[in-house]
């Protein structure tokens, strides 16, 4: 998963907190991020999380998960991976190989595979059905 989350976009096209996220209307005035907003399904002026940075703690992360639906987190993380794989695409070789991946058919479906396993990880979760079910 890209190291870059949540990419700071500026500061007229959301509303970011340490735990949330929230696109503003003028989001819509960009066409790139129209687009991802559409292709997600993102609502404007809704709070999405963030993911923990405390990745040590699994009561943090159990908090994200029970505090958060997983819907939200979901959405969270391909509206953002996306946002980073084209915002950084020119950094380096990697981040351009990334951006050139989330454009493949599969990309949303191998990235919600990752994150559900660092959710397993870092939430040292022994319930198989809680996190299968994410």
């Amino acid at each position: 998963m890209n190291e870059n989350l949540f990419p700071p976009i500026e500061d007229e096209f959301i509303e970011l907190t340490e735990f949330f996220w929230c696109l503003k209307s003028k989001a819509l005035e960009n066409d790139f991020l129209k687009k991802s907003i559409e292709k997600f399904g993102v609502s404007i002026d809704k709070k999405y999380p963030i993911l923990p940075k405390d990745k040590d703690s699994s009561d943090v992360w159990q908090d994200y998960m029970q505090r958060w639906e997983e819907n939200e987190r979901e959405v969270s993380v391909l509206f953002s991976e996306y946002v980073a794989a084209h915002k950084f695409s020119e950094t380096s070789v990697e981040d351009r190989l990334w951006r050139d991946f989330s454009l493949r058919d599969d990309w949303p479906t191998w990235v919600l595979i990752n994150y559900r396993q660092m959710l397993k990880h870092y939430s040292k979760s022994t319930n198989y059905i809680e996190i299968n079910s994410i």
